[in-house]
């Protein structure tokens, strides 16, 4: 979503209305991005501009199928994503079986990194939150991060 950073507490309306922050609205109008694909994953709605989900598609167009791993993520990621209108206003309508999935009640947090969006319950983003930074505080985070960051005297 254009590297906007950061977590915004929102509410979602009684008709599954999501009010985008300030910023991320800002940032997709900047860039005519009238809509966004939506789809879940490991426990919130994931939301990605057109752009950035035709790159996605083009990295697994070469995947088997046939493989039974591959399968399910193509099932369970890619067959889940829909495409959704952000009206001026920066609302947008979070589909009913995505709402579902994902556990979302009335009180939500919108995250926003490496250039797209997570949708969170407000309860399981804390639980999840917590469970991610205990992890990385163990392991020290990916490998590939952690070389060449190391502090030069």
């Amino acid at each position: 979503m254009y590297q906007v950073r950061g977590q915004f507490h929102v509410t979602m309306d009684d008709k599954g209305r999501l009010a985008l922050p300030a910023r991320l609205k800002d940032a997709l109008q900047k860039h005519g991005d009238e809509s966004l694909v939506l789809t879940y994953f490991g426990g919130g709605v994931h939301g990605y501009t057109q752009a950035t989900w035709r790159r996605l598609e083009e990295r697994f167009a070469d995947i088997s199928p046939f493989d039974r791993r591959n399968r399910a993520f193509l099932h369970g990621f890619m067959a889940n994503g829909t495409e959704v209108p952000v009206d001026r206003l920066g609302r947008t309508l979070l589909p009913q079986y995505l709402r579902q999935k994902a556990g979302l009640s009335k009180e939500l947090v919108v995250i926003s990194y490496l250039g797209w969006i997570e949708v969170w319950d407000r309860v399981r983003w804390e639980e999840r939150l917590e469970e991610a930074t205990r992890e990385m505080d163990e392991t020290g985070g990916p490998q590939e991060f952690l070389v060449g960051m190391e502090e030069t005297a």
